[in-house]
């Protein structure tokens, strides 16, 4: 199944690879409190979403930034009556 997303902000259209969780470089940091060596597990986690252009390059951009023009070339309008 191929998805095609446009990006709001640049108007450039890419395929919709996935979706998932990024959390940031923070989840890495090794709570000193009360000498923990435990990871920090208290971060938080944003959704983003895995494209390619037309070129192959992936990138991952927050899926509020995205619209879905088509689905196996269909629009979303045709599909949800």
């Amino acid at each position: 199944m191929t998805t095609i997303v446009l990006h709001k902000s640049t108007d450039r259209k890419f395929i919709l690879i996935g979706t998932g969780y990024e959390t940031p470089n923070k989840s890495n940091y090794i709570e000193p409190l009360y000498g923990s060596l435990h990871r920090n597990r208290n971060h938080c986690a944003m959704e983003m979403a895995t494209v390619c252009d037309r070129e192959g390059h992936i990138s991952f951009i927050s899926p509020e930034e995205l619209i879905v023009l088509e689905i196996d070339g269909v629009s979303p309008s045709q599909i949800i009556v």
